[in-house]
């Protein structure tokens, strides 16, 4: 593939699905820094099948878009194109995450930056969506994630967990040479009283005890009666 306004480079993104109904709403965050001549977000399920696509042109950053689409599992294709050449990119498979254990299930987890004061659901946190996985550790996040199956009346328990990925060759040979401690996953429980249920829920993390580098940020909920779901987002902490 040899576009004709020049080089690809990696583009800093998010994207999150979320169930309506028999349908998937796809929230598309582009980290945008200079300004694009068009941006946009192409869904395909097959080479056959032509890409659904939302977009905007003269855009800066960061730029946000959302679609409804069908409830597939979709190669998901955010781009950009620079007025003076050039272009960004990042392309992957994606769709809902699988269903949990006793009906139960979870939508991703969509970092957004954190502003006291919102609502518990999608609207108020989306023009807050975060277009990068990377986190200050100076600054607060927001970490948003819905939950479907939930039966009225019954209390939930959340359990956030994160654990370091970017552990290379000599860590894990000092760790297992008991030369340095080992990093163990942070983990958090705590229970959502049956009063306060709701599909959508929003909780803010600070990071100021971690060192920087590339984590794994789970989720999970349970019911109690043999419900369970969980998903999960790689995020990269860096210094402010």
């Amino acid at each position: 593939y040899m576009p004709s306004y020049g080089a690809i480079s990696p583009m800093p993104q998010q994207t999150a699905f979320f169930l309506r109904g028999d349908s998937l709403l796809v929230a598309a965050s582009l980290g945008l820094v200079d300004h694009m001549l068009v941006a946009g977000v192409a869904l395909s399920t097959s080479e056959r099948e032509p890409p659904m696509t939302a977009l905007v042109t003269d855009a800066s950053g960061p730029f946000r878009v959302e679609r409804l689409v069908p409830r597939e599992r979709y190669l998901v294709s955010v781009e950009a194109v620079a007025p003076g050449g050039g272009a960004h990119r990042a392309r992957f498979g994606h769709g809902l995450p699988d269903p949990g254990e006793g009906g139960l299930q979870m939508s991703d987890v969509m970092l957004f930056r954190w502003a006291d004061g919102l609502e518990h659901d999608y609207e108020a946190v989306f023009p807050h969506m975060l277009g990068t996985d990377r986190v200050r550790r100076g600054e607060p996040l927001g970490v948003y994630w819905e939950t479907y199956g939930l039966e009225e009346g019954r209390a939930v328990e959340v359990r956030v967990q994160l654990g370091r990925t970017d552990r290379g060759l000599f860590r894990r040979l000092g760790e297992a040479l008991r030369l340095v401690g080992t990093e163990r996953p942070v983990s958090v429980r705590w229970t959502v009283p049956d009063e306060d249920v709701q599909v959508g829920r929003h909780m803010r993390l600070d990071f100021g005890s971690q060192s920087p580098g590339r984590y794994e940020l789970l989720l999970e909920v349970e019911d109690g009666e043999g419900g369970r779901a969980s998903a999960s987002r790689t995020i990269e902490i860096v210094d402010a």
